[in-house]
């Protein structure tokens, strides 16, 4: 299966459900270029005949806006493709370009926030749930080696077939570690104030 997008690397988190996002199944359009505005107002149209929901349509809206006032502060520009970009892409006449040095910064951001959060309220779990969390830092730390193959350059070798595979697994690895992280979001129910999130026995920051 080919990107979607040729022209930009992207690495993307959703923060809501953490998904991730790269230019398998994604595509970047720059809000410098003055053909967005006339792009998203389509976009919009197109939502609305199709039926979807009010907070959808909505968000195109305040993107919309966004866009506009940053083209009245900054100078705008025509989109053009220019270099070895549809030769790279469609030839590979050129280099592969190397790993992005920060295309897991988003995801060990994430983390962080979850050990962080971890070390606000606790309580001691049973043995059952500590093996569920000690599953998801597992899983979540070979999904991280998967996306780091998917973006490096030795992964333009792969036959189509496996790269589908492969995008398929990092997927499935996301919907996993969704799973797991409502798993163990529910060992408790959260009281009013700061989250409580479960920490293991072994734990010595437990509060």
């Amino acid at each position: 299966m080919e990107n979607i997008d040729r022209k930009f690397r992207i690495l993307a988190v959703n923060p809501v459900n953490g998904k991730i996002y790269t230019e398998a199944d994604s595509l970047l359009l720059c809000a410098k270029d003055t053909a967005v505005p006339a792009a998203l107002f389509a976009y919009k149209l197109e939502c609305e005949r199709i039926g979807a929901n009010s907070e959808h349509i909505r968000s195109i809206e305040l993107l919309y806006n966004r866009v506009k006032d940053y083209h009245s502060a900054i100078e705008c520009r025509v989109p053009d493709t220019i270099g070895a970009e549809i030769p790279r892409c469609l030839a590979g006449d050129s280099p592969q370009p190397a790993p992005l040095p920060h295309q897991l910064r988003m995801i060990e951001e994430r983390q962080m926030l979850d050990e962080n959060r971890q070390k606000l309220t606790a309580f001691i779990m049973e043995p059952y749930q500590e093996r569920v969390v000690v599953e998801r830092r597992e899983l979540n730390e070979k999904r991280k080696k998967l996306i780091c193959y998917i973006q490096s350059p030795q992964f333009h070798s792969v036959n189509g077939a496996e790269k589908a595979r492969l995008h398929r697994q990092a997927a499935i690895m996301s919907d996993y570690y969704d799973i797991l992280t409502e798993r163990i979001n529910s060992f408790r129910p959260a009281p009013p104030g700061p989250p409580t999130v479960p920490v293991c026995r072994h734990d010595k920051h437990v509060a």
